[in-house]
């Protein structure tokens, strides 16, 4: 991916942020989705760390044990997590909709599910 289809990407992402985070969530994804594609943990921004290192590891998972170490191991940083996978992808996935569920998120999820249309 060129310099100018990571902006265009970016930008489409960030728009679906603010579609459909809650105020509480907004201003924390938009940079975590303005550095997402950044991998190296050295050049992260501590407050959105997290949430970009676990983007994308929710495609590994394949059981209901991964489910659950999923949910484990990005606990205090699950919400922004599954709503970041969100946006990227512009529609839900059965395993979004499962670690949702297992983790007591599924209103929530479904709430930004709905507001993406």
């Amino acid at each position: 991916m060129d310099a100018d289809q990571t902006r265009r990407h970016i930008d489409e992402v960030s728009a679906r942020i603010r579609t459909i985070a809650p105020p509480d969530l907004r201003d924390h994804l938009l940079r975590a989705a303005a550095l997402h594609e950044e991998r190296d943990p050295e050049r992260l921004p501590a407050d959105v760390a997290l949430v970009v290192l676990g983007f994308g590891e929710l495609w590994r998972i394949a059981d209901d044990a991964d489910i659950s170490d999923y949910i484990r191991l990005h606990h205090y940083h699950l919400r922004p997590l599954l709503l970041l996978e969100l946006a990227h992808e512009g529609a839900a996935t059965d395993g979004m909709r499962a670690v949702a569920l297992r983790a007591g998120l599924a209103d929530d999820f479904a709430d930004w599910e709905h507001a993406l249309g």
